[in-house]
């Protein structure tokens, strides 16, 4: 999973990108995918915003010391300081969107 954290004020952008590795281990009812990470948190998240890992998102996160996952997704949270009317959105990225943000956050 990857936690994209971008807050928007009168500055400009800031934010900062979260890694967090774990395993599948059941999808639900609703369609939601359940995953366990090795410190023992547990993240949900709808089955159909795990994208199959690519080459391209292979090769940015092969610099890890553990083998490349089969699956990621990514969310996002944008927050406005001052709040707006909608203080913040929250939603799953697409497959491209994923490989560049894990392209900017390796530099």
């Amino acid at each position: 999973m990857v936690f994209k954290i971008t807050h928007q004020d009168r500055a400009g952008e800031t934010g900062t990108v979260i890694r967090r590795a774990g395993e599948i281990v059941t999808t639900d009812a609703d369609g939601w995918a359940v995953i366990a990470t090795p410190e023992g948190d547990i993240i949900r998240c709808p089955a159909k915003a795990l994208h199959a890992v690519t080459p391209q998102i292979a090769a940015v996160l092969s610099t890890r010391k553990q083998a490349a996952p089969d699956y990621i997704a990514g969310e996002e949270l944008e927050r406005w300081f001052p709040a707006q009317t909608v203080p913040f959105t929250l939603r799953w990225l697409a497959q491209e969107e994923l490989a560049e943000v894990l392209r900017k956050s390796k530099r």
